[in-house]
């Protein structure tokens, strides 16, 4: 939604309110380019039921997820979440982005039971998220590969969508389309995807330079 300062909010804010739609957000890093005192009032101002949660429309659910629960950006410098943060980057024993992060082990639970669940129920599963897990690159999330695992063990999960990587990105791996939407501050015209969904596939209808792809559903 912004770039830098909490002020630029506002301006922005204002654009949507003639929506004849639902306005759903996933939390990105930019959303906390804030001062530290205000970090924590990110989702509120964006009327976000929580930083992560799901919606159901017909037979599909979707998962929006909150890439920033272990990170060094949504949080107050010193915070028990930023030292947290800080203990987590240096336990994994390698070099990784900071301007990344990582879902947490409660977030994780709550992913686990919303795959278990949407596969009983027969649903079809579409993930939204910030940062992206696969293919292998330096803008993904830190616990990535443990994410994706976790995906690859439900048949119910169809696409996981994310931006973050400017230049955009896919890949499929074990039945789910790994979308990285291109980034529109990157180029002159308009840039993004309007989504077609049904029982037997996905269609991303790309505007600018988002490209159209069209996915065949098992």
């Amino acid at each position: 939604m912004i770039d830098a300062k909490y002020e630029s909010y506002d301006p922005i804010l204002k654009i949507p309110k003639d929506l004849k739609a639902p306005m759903y957000h996933v939390l990105g890093n930019h959303e906390f380019s804030v001062s530290s005192k205000r970090k924590a009032s990110i989702p509120s101002l964006l009327k976000m039921p929580s930083k992560y949660y799901s919606m159901k429309v017909n037979s599909y659910r979707f998962l929006a997820l909150d890439g920033n629960d272990v990170s060094f950006h949504a949080y107050e410098k010193g915070s028990e979440e930023f030292v947290a943060a800080e203990k987590y980057y240096e336990a994994q024993k390698k070099k990784l982005a900071k301007y990344n992060g990582a879902l947490g082990v409660t977030q994780m639970k709550w992913l686990t039971d919303q795959l278990k669940s949407a596969e009983s129920l027969k649903e079809e599963v579409i993930l939204f998220c910030h940062f992206p897990v696969y293919p292998q690159n330096h803008h993904n999330l830190w616990n990535d590969k443990e994410v994706k695992a976790l995906l690859q063990k439900y048949s119910c999960v169809k696409a996981y969508i994310n931006g973050h990587n400017h230049k955009g990105n896919y890949a499929e791996s074990s039945g789910i389309h790994f979308v990285t939407m291109k980034a529109m501050v990157e180029n002159v015209e308009p840039t993004f995807s309007i989504l077609e969904l049904s029982k037997t596939k996905i269609v991303i209808k790309g505007f600018g330079a988002e490209e159209s792809r069209e996915f065949i559903l098992p």
